[in-house]
This record gives structure tokens, C-alpha cells and sequence, in this order.
């Protein structure tokens, strides 16, 4: 393999090295738990369940009146039964001017409503907070899971709370040493290289950064 080709791998396998120890997202997972009444896949249950949102801070964005995450992934635990995960595109957030916890999704209204007291922050872990009945249950009506249809009709004894993941790791001095010795080989072989044309060097990607994004409710 050429000596310029090696260089450049060295770089490629010292960035991915970098990334894995020190660029990982922190995670958040949020867990409502409680007694239930409902009916999965047309069976019955009147038990505990436990309901776990996680979300991906890379997927944190702000709206008017708050901030919330999209998307997320919702597995809902009953009691008895095989955890099942809630189908669709599910965001979930937090409204400082309501004191409002939400979880929904652009097929359904929010299924999810916790009032609280502040302060209060989505971003920073929390709980286990006490509550009366957060769902709304005359939209949490044949919800599609992975497990078949989905009804909660009563929910009580309701627990929420929230863990923050901790920050990413800085990268360990060995990844540095990696990183700084692939792009001094990189540096060393393209000196050697003969210049090319003007006319052959390629032009830098425009950025499309998009027109009209934005997010409201």
C-alpha cells in the first residue's frame, strides 16, 4: 500500500478512536412507574408497569416555551407480559411555562402530561417525583406497540423520575498519541508529493444549511 494511502488510514483509524472514547452522546432515560388497568394485544392487565423513555441529547431542541427531545424510544414494562416498544416517531419535552412534562407524537395527542414544581430541568436527573394520574388516558387508545395494541384505562401510585447521563469521557492519552502520529505521517508523505495542477485540486462542498427549519408547537 502506498506510503500516503497508510498515512491517511492511520489518521481515519486515530479519529475513530478519538470518537469512541471521547465524542459519545449523553444518554437520558426518564421512568414512570406505577399500578395499571388496561389491555395489550385484547389482553387484560391490572398490575405494575414501568415506562421508559430514553432520549439522545443530539436530539435536544428548544421551542418557545421549553425544549424536547425527537426522537426518542418508549418501551412500556407490564407486569406478567413481554416489554413492548411503542411504534412511530415519539418526542418528549418539557414546557416551563405550563410546569409540563410531555410525551407525544405527530400521529396522537400527547399521551404523557406530568405537572410539576419548579425548578425543574429535563437536562439535569431528577425523582423520583410523585403523581396523580399523568396519562391522558382518552388518548392513550390503541396505541401501536411491537406487541400489539395498547389501551391504559387507569394509572395510579404513578412515580417519574429522570437520570442524566454523564459527560463524555475525555479522551485517554493513548487516542491523543494515535491521533497526532497519523496526522505527522499524513503531513510527512504529502510534503514528498509532487504539487498537482491548480486545475486538478477540488473545489471545498457547499454547506446546505436548509431554508425555513425551525420547530414550534
Amino acid at each position: 500500500m502506498p506510503t500516503a494511502m497508510t498515512a491517511t488510514v492511520s489518521a481515519i483509524l486515530a479519529l475513530s478512536a478519538l470518537s469512541a472514547n471521547g465524542a459519545a452522546a449523553a444518554d437520558a432515560t426518564y421512568t414512570v412507574s406505577g399500578q395499571a388497568l388496561g389491555i395489550l394485544d385484547g389482553n387484560p392487565f391490572e398490575t405494575g408497569f414501568t415506562f421508559v423513555v430514553e432520549a439522545d441529547f443530539s436530539a435536544l431542541s428548544a421551542f418557545p416555551d421549553g425544549q424536547f427531545f425527537e426522537p426518542v424510544s418508549v418501551v412500556f414494562s407490564i407486569d406478567g407480559f413481554t416489554p413492548v416498544a411503542l411504534a412511530g416517531d415519539y418526542f418528549f419535552g418539557q414546557n416551563v411555562t405550563n410546569n409540563a412534562i410531555f410525551l407525544g407524537s405527530d400521529e396522537t395527542a400527547d399521551i404523557f402530561d406530568f405537572s410539576y414544581t419548579p425548578p425543574l430541568d429535563i437536562t439535569q436527573s431528577f425523582g423520583p417525583l410523585a403523581g396523580g394520574e399523568p396519562f391522558a388516558l382518552d388518548q392513550f387508545v390503541n396505541i401501536e406497540t411491537s406487541g400489539g395494541l395498547l389501551t391504559v384505562t387507569r394509572a395510579t401510585g404513578i412515580r417519574f423520575m429522570g437520570e442524566v447521563g454523564e459527560a463524555p469521557a475525555i479522551p485517554e492519552p493513548a487516542t491523543w498519541a494515535m491521533l497526532i502520529i497519523g496526522f505527522g505521517v499524513v503531513g510527512m508523505a504529502a510534503r514528498r508529493r509532487t504539487a498537482q495542477p491548480a486545475a486538478r485540486q477540488g473545489r471545498p462542498a457547499k454547506l446546505h444549511l436548509g431554508a425555513g427549519s425551525g420547530t414550534g408547537f
